[in-house]
């Protein structure tokens, strides 16, 4: 399956129609390299569920905002509480360039699209084949997993590829293309 064929398998979304997205950080975090011009292209060696640690740029979406209209909350904030998992003590609102490509992942179909366009070969402990996130990369802007992608991606019936431990409405950023506020 070619970028084209894609396109026209799955629901491509432009960064303007994405959900208001967020950065959640802990004490201590640099958040310089949030910024665009410290983006870390992804690499993909283990060819897995997630790109390699480290690269690419993950945001979240802002689930709810203090009256003045900041991001208080995001999906990954909401899951990191519920799961006592992490402590995040700010946000950095991020903003889509409007034209960025990005890939919205609402079905497991959305996923097996996907692998066909991008499949990487079956890393040596498994015999599933996962996006190419590097060849990715090089035609979309990001990936978009929705609530309700997550959910039907998490564990399908019948084994194939998966997006197990995304475990949240999220964006992969495959490009620099967004810009960031300040951190708060």
């Amino acid at each position: 399956m070619t970028p084209q064929e894609l396109h026209a398998a799955i629901d491509v979304v432009r960064g303007a129609d994405l959900p208001r997205q967020a950065y959640a950080y802990s004490p201590g975090h640099d958040v310089r390299w949030t910024r665009p011009e410290n983006f870390r292209p992804v690499t993909g060696k283990r060819r897995w569920v997630k790109p390699d640690p480290g690269t690419g740029f993950w945001t979240a979406t802002v689930t709810e905002t203090t009256q003045d209209g900041r991001p208080l909350r995001t999906s990954w904030t909401e899951w990191c509480t519920a799961e006592e998992f992490g402590h995040y003590t700010g946000l950095i609102e991020v903003y889509p360039d409007p034209d960025a490509r990005v890939v919205r992942i609402d079905t497991l179909a959305d996923l097996h699209a996907v692998v066909a366009a991008y499949p990487t070969e079956p890393a040596c402990h498994s015999a599933l084949v996962y996006p190419d996130w590097v060849a990715m990369a090089a035609d979309w802007d990001g990936v978009f997993l929705t609530e309700a992608g997550q959910w039907r991606t998490r564990l399908p019936r019948g084994g194939g590829p998966d997006l197990y431990g995304w475990d949240c409405e999220s964006v992969l950023w495959l490009q620099p293309t967004y810009r960031c506020g300040e951190a708060t």
